[in-house]
């Protein structure tokens, strides 16, 4: 699918509402103390979401149309596997599939071998034990149905990899790559699957423009691939105590507090921190306590990466968002983070600080999941509020 053909804005799944976006409230705190409100409404330029100067970021049909939803996601797979900023870069299929032989090369991992995980399959009992592990997260939310599946089925098909392999859960997912990227659901076609080692597969069989039985980038294969290996290549921090020893305490950052997010629909803080740049972001229960945290860092090279953690503060594949009919959907993450930080210009998923308006979205009306109370019931004391 090419870029004019995905509605605008491209990967946001929040539906239009109405929104008074001028209005300043002062507000009591938990403790009663006066707050002050911040002199300015959430000021994000929407120029952040687009590189090329001829672009306008509220009119998309002055975007480029040559960049597909796969190619955009696989562009990001396998840049995050190489750990390579040029492949981010990347305009065409030929880059991308030199990426891959890059990732593949390194494999201990025989393609003959990851063929075979693909007899695996999902009994019922697993998929309702899995979706039920998920949903107790979120009890409140719907659980995305066909790709939460295939990311089950994905993590069997890796543990199946690690057990039988003696290898890392980060070298069976680089091993993982090409299949999903290439094939993904599809039958493994004879010059993979029949291949003794991963370096002698030539990927650019599989990416010739003119033989239309070839695999093309999979954009769901991508999607699925990242939700189960997006932590092991980058080595994302296992849980929030983790990320703190590795980018320090961020409660002690600059933030601010959204007594309605946008993005969630509800209340929400964010810290940030400049160097190295990371944002945090908690989403607040009734209770004012996170019940989710997600994490964006941008390295010093500028490959941005997603992260998720529970009320528990522990790691998680998934995230909630609400969408259109007025309740919440549980989705694979960093999928879900990344049709907000996006490019929508060059496809690049590399915008540490979206901009809602640029991306569309606005109050619900009827969302269902009601904030009880003083949205800004939640603020501590001396805290900027940006509504």
């Amino acid at each position: 699918m090419k870029a004019a053909q995905i509605l605008y804005p491209v990967f946001c799944f929040i539906a239009l509402g109405s929104c008074e976006l001028n209005r300043l409230h002062h507000s009591t705190s938990q403790e009663g103390t006066r707050l002050q409100p911040t002199p300015k409404i959430y000021p994000v330029d929407p120029r952040v979401h687009v590189d090329l100067p001829s672009t306008d970021p509220l009119d998309p049909s002055t975007f480029p149309r040559d960049i597909s939803n796969a190619f955009a996601y696989s562009r990001y797979s396998i840049g995050v596997a190489a750990s390579s900023q040029s492949i981010h870069d990347a305009k065409t299929k030929s880059e991308l599939g030199e990426g891959l032989k890059n990732v593949l090369n390194s494999s201990p991992i025989s393609p003959e071998v990851i063929s075979e995980t693909y007899k695996t399959t999902l009994s019922d009992a697993e998929k309702i034990k899995a979706s039920k592990h998920v949903k107790d997260l979120f009890p409140e939310s719907l659980l995305e149905g066909t790709l939460s599946e295939k990311s089950f089925l994905f993590a069997k098909r890796l543990a199946r990899c690690t057990s039988g392999t003696g290898a890392s859960l980060k070298q069976c997912c680089e091993a993982f790559l090409t299949p999903m990227l290439l094939f993904s659901d599809d039958a493994i076609p004879p010059l993979y699957s029949q291949a003794k080692e991963a370096k002698k597969v030539d990927v650019s069989i599989f990416l010739k423009d003119d033989d239309r039985n070839s695999a093309v980038f999979k954009h769901s294969g991508a999607r699925v691939w990242l939700s189960q290996c997006n932590y092991p290549v980058t080595s994302f921090p296992k849980d929030l105590a983790n990320f703190k020893s590795q980018f320090g305490d961020y409660s002690k950052w600059s933030g601010d507090f959204h007594p309605y997010s946008m993005a969630k629909q509800g209340p929400r803080r964010i810290y940030r921190k400049s160097v190295p740049a990371v944002s945090v972001a908690e989403t607040l229960g009734e209770n004012c306590l996170p019940k989710e945290t997600e994490v964006v860092i941008q390295s010093l090279t500028g490959i941005t990466t997603f992260g998720v953690f529970d009320s528990k503060g522990l790691r998680i594949e998934f995230s909630e968002f609400p969408i259109a009919n007025g309740s919440n959907s549980i989705r694979l993450a960093p999928d879900s983070c990344l049709g907000c930080h996006l490019k929508l210009d060059t496809r690049k998923f590399n915008v540490r600080i979206p901009s809602y308006i640029a991306l569309g979205l606005e109050v619900m009306e009827h969302h269902k999941i009601k904030i009880k109370g003083d949205r800004a019931a939640c603020a501590l004391p001396g805290e900027s509020i940006v509504w």
